[in-house]
């Protein structure tokens, strides 16, 4: 985890995640068209934030968030700080996200997207693509659940993190990658990475599997032992597992597998 002081005072923790952010960005910054940044979930817009650092070093950017106490930490800082942002408290949803961007006038090929809604971010992100191409994209996605199963919590349902009802598996991100032209460049535990294909001359864009080797093979939290059995079974048999163990999410999700 990272620490930084920010004015005196005033520390912000960031998750390892910020470094696979830094990493990418890093590299692209010659390419880039803009350096504006779009936060769909900010939080307080600090503590694990994405692009709380890109804002710092002078990025201009929109972060959206729909719980008022959170909402009010971010304004109060980001005013404190004078950072170049746009602040909306609003719910986001499929039917309403490209309105909430065109409304505050974010560029159709803005740098970055940072999409953490722990809901019905697969919808999200695919209304969003029709009319918008963020260069890069960090997206949560339901981590418990491997390829090469496609799961989605149902658009119009309300998540249940502790059953590990919510958001999308990486399957089904890597899907949806490739409709619309992104190559699946990097997974980081539950946070994966895409990057619009005319601006990836550095990385392989891998298949779902190959990223998932992420989480295989790293240390995994103590919250997600009640999934752990379906990283050793055949996809037809994790099918199983998941209806039995979403049974009382029935008929509010969707999942298959080639």
């Amino acid at each position: 985890m990272l620490q930084l002081e920010v004015k005196p005072g005033y520390l912000v923790y960031f998750y390892r995640c910020i470094h696979s952010v830094d990493f990418f960005l890093r590299r692209l910054l010659p390419t880039l068209p803009n350096r504006f940044c779009v936060d769909l979930g900010a939080g307080d817009g600090q503590h694990g934030s994405n692009t709380f650092l890109l804002l710092l070093n002078g990025w201009q950017g929109l972060a959206i968030e729909k719980d008022p106490p959170s909402f009010g930490c971010m304004k109060q800082i980001y005013q404190e700080l004078g950072l170049m942002a746009q602040l909306l408290n609003e719910s986001i949803s499929p039917e309403n996200i490209c309105l909430l961007l065109a409304t505050q006038a974010v560029p159709a090929d803005f740098a970055f997207l940072s999409l953490d809604i722990d809901s019905w971010d697969y919808y999200v992100l695919k209304n969003l693509l029709q009319h918008y191409r963020p260069v890069l994209i960090c997206t949560e996605i339901n981590e418990t659940i491997p390829p090469p199963l496609r799961f989605s919590q149902a658009a119009d349902t309300v998540p249940d993190a502790q059953a590990h009802f919510f958001g999308y598996s990486l399957a089904l991100l890597s899907d949806l990658a490739q409709a619309n032209n992104y190559d699946l460049v990097h997974l980081d535990f539950n946070n994966a990475f895409l990057l619009a294909r005319e601006y990836n001359h550095f990385w392989p864009n891998l298949s779902a599997e190959a990223a998932y080797v992420n989480y295989r093979q790293n240390p995994r939290p103590e919250y997600n032992a009640d999934m752990e059995e379906l990283l050793a079974l055949p996809p037809d048999l994790a099918q199983t597992f998941i209806h039995r163990h979403f049974a009382r999410f029935q008929g509010r999700y969707l999942l298959s597998c080639p």
